[in-house]
């Protein structure tokens, strides 16, 4: 995926025994920048914010728990933990001014779309009450798309 201003690329790939999250020059210059680090493994549906200073994607943690995370582009900073659920969490999209992450997660086998602020503040708000799975949420425009 490109960057909002095209300058870099976002993508995960192999490396050791995991998928990690690397950001590139879209031009082929310059060395890869690692995002994830080493407390995830199989690393994956990297996106940027609509400014890209950060980039969220969805790992699998120790406990084979995939959870949505979100870092700086440029690789600074720690990487915060978005979804606290203790089920799995797939498919981030950041809404059009990056102050939220709207992604799919399951709860009792069901997927459901819920969405927090992208630094991790604040609490994780349950947007589909269904009883069919709700899957691959984005934002477009003012509205989630789901």
């Amino acid at each position: 995926m490109f960057s909002p201003d095209n300058s870099k690329v976002v993508y995960s790939a192999i490396s050791g025994s995991t998928y990690h999250i690397f950001t590139k020059n879209s031009d082929g210059s310059g060395s890869e920048i690692q995002i994830s680090d080493s407390s995830t493994t199989l690393n994956l549906s990297p996106t940027f914010s609509p400014d890209g200073s950060k980039i969220a994607w969805y790992g699998r943690d120790t406990n084979n728990i995939y959870h949505i995370y979100v870092r700086n582009s440029d690789g600074s900073g720690t990487i915060t933990k978005i979804s606290g659920t203790t089920t799995n969490n797939f498919n981030p999209s950041f809404s059009p001014d990056g102050s939220k992450i709207v992604w799919q997660g399951e709860e009792s086998g069901v997927k459901h779309i819920y969405v927090r602020n992208s630094d991790g503040s604040g609490t994780i708000t349950k947007l589909s009450n269904t009883t069919t799975d709700n899957q691959k949420p984005l934002y477009e425009g003012a509205r989630n798309i789901f």
